[in-house]
């Protein structure tokens, strides 16, 4: 995951150039369900659900957890429709309670951590989807001396060339990986050596229809990670000492030297989602998520800022394919 840094640097550069699970941690007395907190459950909690899944409100807090009504770590129309249900009275018990884990949270956070370092072990075949979605870039450059106009362009021009530019990187990489190879271990999340949860956002668990565990860790939002924060230890990203030493190394183009610093690296939505099979200890399947968000800022003939986020996301499925 380290590779997402290199990433970063190559897409900046090329741009420069074309423009020259439930859990009970409640406070006592939240519901499911109940996302205002008024101790009932009706239409106005279904609808602060929809709002918080189209980004209209935030839900925070026990709100945030009273809205996972599914259990399933994310909050969607899937939820709201049960709260609807629920408020009407054709259903008399969400989906969550019906599947909670009795399990501390150091417990699922150490179940997660063997299951991945036993897939490592084995090298199992399983599907991946990785996909690299850069969701929004903000360009600035400064010209003080007017040479972008003595070639015919100017600083807005070329800040929508760059914007257009970075926004073309995005891509998906799909394949299937054998048993018993190298990219079997390469290619799966770095090991995780988290052991402390209280570093964590949250960590939840259900049983699914088939009696799989699944288990839902999400992180706490970074700035400026240290090699040994949660997100770096929990999901292998590169931390900011790293991913600065990546920009300065890009120190030339076109005969053009080019001085290059990271203002800002921060990791936001992190979270990671598996389902592992009681039995054997096993992934069934598994998928993380961050956004990774950078701010540098570039000088050659002219000044560049760049802000760019880049969600990356990847899935893996048929574990022993």
């Amino acid at each position: 995951m380290k590779n997402a840094a290199k990433k970063m640097v190559s897409v900046l550069l090329s741009a420069i150039m074309a423009g020259s699970f439930a859990t009970a941690s409640f406070a006592a007395g939240v519901k499911y369900g109940d996302t205002d907190l008024n101790a009932q459950i009706n239409s106005a909690d279904a609808l602060a659900v929809l709002l918080h899944a189209t980004d209209k409100e935030s839900l925070t807090g026990d709100k945030l957890k009273a809205a996972d009504v599914n259990g399933d770590g994310v909050i969607n129309s899937s939820d709201a429709l049960e709260i609807l249900l629920y408020a009407v009275g054709k259903i008399d018990k969400f989906s969550v309670e019906k599947s909670v884990v009795t399990a501390t949270d150091k417990e699922l956070l150490s179940t997660y951590a063997e299951a991945l370092k036993k897939a490592r072990d084995e090298k199992p075949s399983y599907r991946i989807k990785s996909d690299s979605t850069i969701k929004d870039v903000d360009a600035k450059v400064s010209d003080p001396l007017g040479l972008l106009k003595l070639g015919g362009s100017s600083a807005a021009e070329m800040e929508v060339q760059m914007k257009d530019e970075m926004l073309d990187q995005s891509s998906t990489y799909q394949t299937i990986v054998r048993q018993k190879t190298s990219e079997s271990s390469a290619n799966l999340p770095a090991e995780c050596k988290l052991t402390d949860p209280s570093v964590l956002a949250s960590i939840s668990a259900v049983k699914s229809a088939n009696g799989n565990l699944k288990i839902t860790i999400k992180f706490k939002d970074e700035k400026n990670p240290k090699a040994g924060s949660p997100v770096c230890k929990g999901l292998g990203m590169a931390n900011y000492d790293e991913v600065a030493a990546e920009f300065a190394e890009s120190s030339e183009i076109e005969g053009m030297t080019v001085k290059t610093s990271l203002d800002e690296l921060s990791y936001k939505n992190s979270y990671i989602i598996c389902e592992i099979d009681q039995a054997t200890g096993e992934f069934v399947n598994l998928e993380w998520n961050t956004e990774m968000y950078t701010r540098t800022t570039m000088s050659m003939v002219v000044g560049v800022t760049a802000i760019m986020t880049d969600e990356l996301h990847t899935v893996y499925s048929d574990f022993g394919y």
